[in-house]
C-alpha cells in the first residue's frame, strides 16, 4: 500500500481583519512547491465556520495585488468589478466605497477595508519573491 506525506510550512502569514494571507511551502513526498493562500470566513455565517480558500501562483498573485491596489486607489462613488473565472472576484460598490468585497469562485464572500487592503498589497509586494525559492 502506498502512503503519501504532505507537509505544509508557512513562509509568511498575516491577518487583515477577516482576510488572511499566507505563503506556504507544500512538500509532498520528495516534491516541493510554493503557493499563496488567501482565506476568509464566509460572510454569510457567524455561528458556523465556513473558511474559504483562494490558491494563487506567483503570476496570479501579482495580478491580484495589482487589481487590489487599483481598487484601493479608486475614489468614492465608483462601481468596479474584476473577475478571474474559477478563482475569485473583487468588487467595489458605490455605497460601500471604503471596503472591497472579495468573493471566491462559489460566490462566498467577505469584505476588506481599503486600509487593510493597502497593507495586504504592500505585504504581497514585499514577500512575493518567497514563491521563487
Amino acid at each position: 500500500m502506498y502512503s503519501q506525506t504532505i507537509e505544509l510550512k508557512s513562509l509568511f502569514k498575516k491577518e487583515y481583519g477577516v482576510i488572511k494571507f499566507e505563503i506556504q511551502n507544500v512538500i509532498q513526498d520528495s516534491d516541493s512547491k510554493k503557493l499563496s493562500v488567501i482565506s476568509f470566513q464566509n460572510f454569510e455565517y457567524n455561528a458556523v465556520t465556513d473558511t474559504r480558500y483562494i490558491y494563487l501562483n506567483k503570476e496570479e498573485l501579482q495580478v491580484f495585488a495589482s487589481k487590489l491596489k487599483e481598487f484601493v486607489d479608486k475614489e468614492k462613488g465608483v462601481d468596479l468589478m474584476f473577475n478571474v473565472e474559477g478563482k475569485y472576484s473583487l468588487n467595489l460598490y458605490p455605497e460601500f466605497s471604503s471596503h472591497i468585497t472579495l468573493m471566491d469562485s462559489e460566490g462566498k464572500m467577505n469584505i476588506i477595508s481599503k486600509r487593510n487592503a493597502k497593507k495586504l498589497v504592500l505585504d504581497i509586494e514585499t514577500n512575493i519573491n518567497l514563491l521563487n525559492q
